[in-house]
């Protein structure tokens, strides 16, 4: 959705419904468990928040909230919405006077034990754009709790321009 002007509550509301089941823009589900498909970029970004189990709920709470998402540039429709597999959300952004909505699905979630690794604690979920959002991918939010280490954020990506994009 592209529009001049800041669409309304209800104009996303009710563009989110009847584009909620479109399918996922890219056909490599999962990638951001591996290395980038061809024609993808792949971003990996972490850092250390403290030490602890208070410390990783807190992080945890502020994944399940949608709070990675708080961005200048960018805004997130409807955070109130729950993270949770299917659910349908867009991101909203201005640039030279044009109002983008992307829309994405969530893909996977995961919260306990780190099926591979017992040892960690793991929170995650990740995100897939879908036909008509600007990008095609997928990315995710883990935040982790190692044994006798600190909690750690960290974002990985699998992304290129969209068709829509790369033909203009």
């Amino acid at each position: 959705m592209e529009t001049l002007s800041r669409p309304s509550r209800a104009e996303l509301d009710a563009w989110l419904a009847a584009i909620a089941e479109r399918p996922l823009s890219y056909a490599e589900r999962g990638r951001t468990r591996g290395p980038a498909p061809p024609g993808y970029w792949r971003n990996a970004h972490s850092c250390i928040l403290g030490q602890g189990e208070r410390v990783f709920e807190r992080a945890r709470a502020c994944v399940q909230r949608w709070r990675v998402f708080e961005l200048d540039w960018l805004e997130l429709c409807w955070p109130e919405r729950p993270v949770a597999q299917g659910t349908v959300v867009a991101t909203l952004t201005r640039l030279l006077g044009v109002w983008t909505a992307n829309p994405c699905r969530v893909v996977a979630v995961h919260d306990g034990p780190a099926p591979e690794q017992p040892a960690i604690t793991r929170h995650e979920f990740a995100y897939g754009t879908l036909v008509g959002h600007g990008m095609r991918g997928e990315e995710r939010f883990t935040v982790f709790l190692m044994r006798r280490r600190a909690p750690m954020p960290t974002l990985f990506a699998s992304s290129s321009l969209s068709r829509s994009i790369r033909t203009r």
